[in-house]
């Protein structure tokens, strides 16, 4: 009995609800003409759909004829740019372009009923115009400066630093463009208003602002360039430059990691750059030994002759020269006139750089006397042998001259102690 009287409330209260939902419709549609409105709906998704059509057969027109033909075009010929601009699709934009043209121009034909809907579509479609347009703009300018590094003349220039200023003005343009179909206000009344904004626009932009003025006094000054080795201690980057952009300069250290430094960080902090080493061809060695000053001592003949057997075929003519008669000199001073004379017949030293071989300060380690020259080769791995052959022969040297080399006292030094102590 129960089921029964629920089952009947619930068949009441459905049938209300249809019969206001009825009521509803009929007020709602009361005073349409439906098949008026039908015929007009109809008319429309045709005009839609050719012109959608049209667009479709200009865009594959475009496509497949005219870019393809461009494409064969293009692969004849012997310039390398143009086979660039197929490589990297910067003719594809254009294919969109032309067909958004087609819709702008042909909706007033199409829609001529509806002054609404055909502001709306030419909108749309000039909006679209201009992404497109803005798209091959960018890519046009991305391959010029490929196109540009590839070259002799400016491989060394920061050429994407320029390329992406120009495209980032190309946005700010298009979208003050944009804005101006959208809307329908005016393109000066945009910049009035922007012009208001610049303090905002300063700091949004700070970075690229910065980037772009530090990129100018780079080139200018021709501070750095793509392929010269720089250190920048502060930002802990030591190796060649790969790449200078607007905000960034890409440097790969010697160990091949890369290091990213802010392009304005080269004017307002110090670093190195080793071109003019590697313009000249040589590159300075510049390294002391420390002696023991207690060793050195004033020589007599008796020294000379015992020199001239230590060294042997090794000594330099030009040295053997200088010793005769050098009696009341010092073993030291012999030492460094036979470093100069070993220097100046080195092949691999450059006898037109300078040749020094001086004193510095005394220390608590010693006196140091440094050499001064530069090798005919800038290669790091050539340089380092050339260096260390040179040291070898200097510390194996020094034992003819009764010098001493100083070094911190070592467990082999503290164990002969002890056995002498013992």
């Amino acid at each position: 009995m129960t089921h029964f009287v629920l089952s009947q409330i619930s068949f009441r209260k459905e049938s209300k609800l249809e019969e206001d939902w009825k009521h509803w419709i009929a007020e709602l549609s009361d005073g349409v003409n439906w098949e008026d409105l039908l015929e007009k709906a109809f008319y429309l998704s045709l005009d839609f759909i050719g012109l959608f059509l049209i667009c479709y057969v200009v865009f594959k027109l475009t496509d497949k004829v005219l870019l393809r033909g461009l494409d064969r075009a293009f692969r004849k010929t012997k310039n390398k740019f143009d086979d660039l601009l197929i490589d990297k699709n910067v003719l594809k934009p254009l294919s969109y372009f032309i067909p958004m043209l087609v819709v702008w121009w042909l909706a007033g034909y199409f829609f001529w009923r509806y002054p609404l809907l055909i502001q709306v579509i030419e909108r749309v479609a000039a909006v679209a115009a201009v992404a497109s347009l803005v798209t091959f703009f960018q890519r046009f300018l991305s391959t010029v400066g490929d196109a540009l590094d590839d070259g002799d003349h400016f491989r060394d220039k920061p050429v994407h630093s320029y390329v992406q200023l120009v495209t980032i003005v190309g946005y700010v343009l298009a979208a003050i463009v944009m804005v101006s179909i959208l809307a329908k206000v005016e393109v000066t009344k945009i910049l009035t208003t922007l012009s208001a904004l610049t303090a905002v626009v300063i700091l949004v932009f700070k970075d690229t602002l910065l980037g772009f003025v530090s990129s100018l006094l780079i080139s200018a000054n021709d501070m750095i360039r793509v392929g010269d080795w720089i250190t920048v201690k502060d930002f802990g980057a030591d190796g060649t430059v790969l790449k200078i952009t607007l905000n960034v300069v890409k440097v790969q250290n010697f160990d091949k990691t890369i290091s990213m430094v802010p392009t304005y960080a080269f004017i307002s902090h110090s670093f190195q750059n080793w071109r003019g080493m590697e313009d000249s061809g040589v590159r300075r060695i510049k390294r002391s030994l420390n002696f023991n000053m207690s060793k050195v001592r004033f020589v007599d003949a008796d020294f000379e002759a015992k020199l001239k057997t230590c060294l042997g075929p090794s000594m330099p003519h030009s040295f053997a020269e200088k010793l005769v008669g050098s009696s009341g000199n010092t073993n030291l001073t012999l030492f460094r006139h036979f470093t100069e004379c070993y220097l100046k017949a080195h092949p691999e030293i450059s006898g037109a750089a300078t040749i020094m071989v001086r004193q510095l300060q005394p220390t608590a380690e010693g006196l140091p006397l440094e050499v001064y020259a530069f090798s005919k080769t800038i290669d790091w791995v050539e340089y380092e042998r050339i260096q260390a052959d040179i040291f070898d022969f200097l510390i194996a040297s020094a034992s003819c001259f009764d010098l001493d080399i100083y070094q911190g006292v070592t467990g082999a030094d503290l164990s002969n102690i002890k056995e002498v102590s013992a």
